[in-house]
């Protein structure tokens, strides 16, 4: 592929990220609560869930792309250890900083419901390890773990019987957890791994065959027209599976990241978003301040609420208000670190 080719693709996907995070800041802002509690699951737990998921998909294909692979499985190298080590480091500084962060945040959180004690910081370290530094963090957490486990299993088992493998255990993961009322003998053990150690579940099911889409995908090379064909059929499959759930549970059932459908409306999702080849040269900023939205937008809901109180403004008004406040903020950071030297730790919040 051309270096021009590569470079209007990385720009599809910088533009499939930017658009995304504002899907994710929906997820936490509900923003049709108003007017239909169907409609908002469905925008909120099916269609933006998918944004996620294209997120995992985004970030494996940029640490992927750049690892050599050897007879199927990857190529031991220096280089490939450079980037393991580069990658997962930045990532590990990114989920410490805003960790710490919404750390800040809680603490008067703590004192105002007489928790704030030693038990709270080491419960606050337990969740760090074990759960996320904050709900919405967990994102981060899981590819510090899911990240260098499949380098170290790639290096042994060729590419292929691993994402067999993965897709197998999606498939176990899915009937245990989405599918958990059909009632496996396994489901207690399954409860029993949430509960104990949830980030590992949640690497297991979710992470890990996410992130293998995101090898396949450099594998497959179709017209833009059948990749879209196939997002939209897989996209209507996934919707239509995720509502049947909701129905059948009476709401109960969220977890739309483990259903039937979510890999070929993901993969598709994201190779037909990728064929749409388009050449900005802004990229690196949207591919940032994606970044930054998604670990901010939280940090600007509390500070709604704390201002306006929670459910007092109109569910669309407040997502707008945090997606705009959420960008604005995300920029400003950014332009900050590009304009000014003192400024470049803020390199480690995006």
């Amino acid at each position: 592929m051309s270096s021009t080719l590569r470079k209007k693709e990385d720009s599809s996907i910088d533009i499939v990220k930017f658009i995304s995070s504002f899907l994710i800041v929906s997820i936490h802002s509900s923003p049709f609560e108003d007017y239909s509690a169907t409609f908002n699951y469905y925008f909120e737990n099916v269609f933006a869930r998918i944004a996620v998921c294209l997120f995992f998909v985004i970030t494996g294909y940029y640490f992927f792309k750049g690892i050599d692979f050897e007879n199927g499985k990857i190529k031991k190298s220096k280089e490939n250890k450079q980037r393991l080590f580069k990658y997962v480091s930045r990532i590990l500084i990114l989920y410490v900083v805003w960790s710490l962060i919404y750390l800040v945040w809680m603490i008067p959180e703590w004192y105002n419901t007489g928790w704030l004690s030693l038990m709270a910081f080491i419960d606050f370290g337990i969740s760090f390890l074990l759960n996320s530094g904050y709900y919405h963090l967990w994102f981060l957490l899981g590819l510090i773990y899911a990240i260098p486990i499949m380098y170290f299993l790639l290096r042994f088992i060729r590419l292929k019987y691993f994402v067999v493998l993965s897709f197998l255990i999606y498939i176990f993961g899915m009937l245990s957890n989405t599918y958990s009322f059909i009632g496996l003998p396994t489901n207690k053990y399954i409860q029993m791994l949430y509960e104990s150690v949830p980030i590992l579940n949640t690497v297991i099911f979710v992470v890990i065959p996410l992130l293998c889409i995101s090898i396949i995908a450099q594998k497959i090379n179709l017209p833009s027209r059948v990749y879209g064909v196939l997002s939209v059929l897989f996209l209507i499959l996934y919707s239509c599976e995720a509502m049947y759930l909701y129905g059948i549970t009476k709401g109960e059932c969220s977890y739309t990241y483990i259903i039937v459908f979510t890999i070929p409306a993901t993969l598709f999702t994201f190779l037909f978003l990728k064929s749409l080849k388009c050449n900005i040269n802004n990229g690196y900023f949207l591919r940032k301040t994606s970044s930054l939205i998604y670990c901010v937008h939280p940090l600007i809901i509390n500070i709604i609420h704390l201002c306006f109180g929670e459910n007092t403004l109109n569910s669309t008004l407040e997502y707008l208000i945090v997606a705009i406040l959420s960008m604005l903020l995300s920029a400003m950071i950014f332009c900050l670190y590009k304009k000014f030297k003192f400024c470049k730790f803020l390199k480690y919040f995006m």
